[in-house]
């Protein structure tokens, strides 16, 4: 959703720019978006960004856009070791080697999944943290842009 916010902010602004609002008026002209607009009782309103916001979000989602960027800058990548393999590794006492270290990139999604979601996952009967703490966690992390799992940070173990 933060997609869609963004990109409708977005629209209100372009729109100063008189060749990008004769594009939105031609939008908001076209045969089905006008009665659309008039009968929703809102025919001033930025209906061509609002438009152009949920063609965005569909698109998004459905390419997993985030997802991608992700990959691409290798973001969760190093979100999971920095975050997550590496202090639990650190907190459970455990001595790593160099090469232990090393392979943590190579291993990162095998060892994320045993040793994180395995006992955080929002879809777990019974997850070790709780679950409004994960549930919170997940939003806050869709807000900053990726569907992805949330900070380590952010979640508290229930005892």
């Amino acid at each position: 959703m933060a997609d869609f916010w963004l990109t409708l902010a977005c629209s209100f602004l372009v729109r100063y720019d008189p060749w990008i609002n004769g594009l939105f008026l031609r939008v908001e002209h076209l045969p089905g978006v006008k009665e659309f607009a008039t009968a929703i009782k809102a025919p001033e309103v930025n209906v061509g960004g609002f438009a152009l916001a949920l063609l965005v979000l569909i698109f998004s989602r459905v390419t997993r856009f985030h997802d991608r960027i992700s990959d691409i800058f290798k973001i969760r990548a190093r979100f999971d070791r920095a975050n997550i393999l590496l202090p639990l590794a650190v907190m459970s006492g455990a001595q790593m080697s160099a090469r232990q270290v090393a392979n943590l990139k190579r291993d990162r999604h095998p060892l994320v999944r045993a040793t994180f979601y395995k006992y955080a996952s929002s879809r777990s009967e019974h997850p070790l943290v709780d679950k409004h703490d994960i549930e919170s966690a997940l939003e806050a992390w869709h807000i900053l842009g990726s569907s992805r799992t949330p900070p380590s940070s952010s979640l508290r173990t229930t005892t």
